[in-house]
């Protein structure tokens, strides 16, 4: 995951993570949630860029979502991070 500042200063911020047994829909929606709540400023333009057509989908409604963890997890990065970033957009990444 990396968090570049929009501002002409460019900064960067990469973190990364691991959790055990985990699929890579929930490694995907989970990278979008943790940068999402990264971002300190709240209620600010953001674009997430993510190689994960599922994530974008799922997220954005246009894909029914059948597995119940991802379902949860959808729910929370709705709940929690793109509602800390009302004008959040998801892209496919470049």
């Amino acid at each position: 995951m990396c968090i570049r500042d929009s501002l002409p200063t460019g900064t960067t911020k990469e973190h990364s993570g691991a959790v055990d047994n985990a699929t890579n829909n929930r490694m995907e929606l989970l990278a979008i949630e943790q940068g999402l709540l990264a971002i300190r400023k709240p209620r600010q333009w953001v674009t997430v860029y993510t190689d994960s057509l599922g994530a974008i989908n799922w997220l954005t409604g246009r894909w029914k979502i059948k597995d119940r963890e991802i379902a949860r997890l959808a729910a929370a990065v709705d709940r929690q991070a793109l509602a800390a970033h009302p004008a959040a957009s998801l892209w496919p990444a470049p």
